[in-house]
């Protein structure tokens, strides 16, 4: 999944959503078949598809039992995640309107894509707002929320491990701002 935007004025940039991927492997046959080796049919709904709350409430916790399951999901849908964004990236290098790519993936530092990147742009949100966001757009409790951000690196790792940081407290033309001056900071042989 890719959606277009123009960061910069003569620069369109296109963002390539690493969960939209991930629902799209959720559908391929063979992971399916080793989602149900794994986790078992209560994953599935009556139509054979993968209930993502069912798994989430496999694989997000604390104890190690938990923990497992996660590292197992992960190393089943991560691979296939990765070989998605990648073919998109190549195929949008093949278009010569495309000038920046961004992959938008919340665990791209855990799951090792790093160097996919040219760089990395961590998006510091509140918690409040982070809490706000998930429970409009994902019907998520902040226990939930919290649950789900335990099983990642800590912010502070993550903050530490970026190229750049954007503060995403303001609205989202704030954050746009701050992205269009890394961008044009870090590529503006590209840009100009």
């Amino acid at each position: 999944m890719a959606r277009r935007f123009q960061a910069i004025s003569h620069c369109p940039v296109v963002v390539i959503d690493a969960d939209q991927l991930g629902h799209q492997v959720l559908q391929l046959p063979t992971v399916k078949e080793r989602l149900l080796q794994r986790f078992g049919s209560t994953i599935f709904d009556s139509q054979g598809d993968i209930t993502r709350s069912s798994l989430g409430r496999l694989v997000f916790g604390e104890d190690a039992t938990v923990r497992q399951a996660r590292h197992d999901l992960e190393a089943i849908v991560h691979p296939e995640i990765r070989k998605l964004a990648e073919q998109s990236i190549r195929d949008l290098r093949q278009q010569q309107q495309v000038e920046l790519i961004v992959l938008d993936a919340a665990l791209l530092l855990e799951a090792g894509w790093k160097d996919a990147c040219d760089l990395v742009v961590f998006v510091d949100t509140p918690q409040a707002a982070r809490i706000a966001r998930v429970q409009t757009n994902r019907g998520w409790s902040a226990e939930e929320l919290a649950k789900r951000e335990a099983s990642q690196w800590p912010l502070p790792r993550k903050r530490a491990a970026a190229d750049a940081v954007i503060d995403n407290s303001n609205d989202v033309d704030d954050a746009a701002t701050q992205l269009n001056q890394i961008i044009r900071q870090r590529f503006s042989a590209k840009v100009e």
